[in-house]
């Protein structure tokens, strides 16, 4: 079977990109969550910042919830 599999990952810069932090994946699925077997993909990223907190927020979409992934 193909393995799908893909994931999102988040990295930053602190100075205006002469250098990166380490790529950090920010998506929870996993073989052992006994649900998604931690094949399925996540694609699609879209990420923002809040400009009066400074809270990061990214989101996706999501295969976990259709295992045939036709959805």
């Amino acid at each position: 079977a193909e393995n799908n599999d893909t994931d999102i990952f988040l990295t930053y810069s602190d100075d205006n990109g002469a250098t990166w932090s380490p790529a950090v994946q920010v998506n929870d699925d996993s073989i052992t969550d006994n649900f998604s077997e931690g094949n399925r993909p996540q694609f699609q990223p879209t990420v923002t910042v809040d400009p009066l907190t400074g809270t990061v927020v990214v989101m996706w979409y999501d295969v976990r919830d259709d295992a045939a992934g036709l959805r």
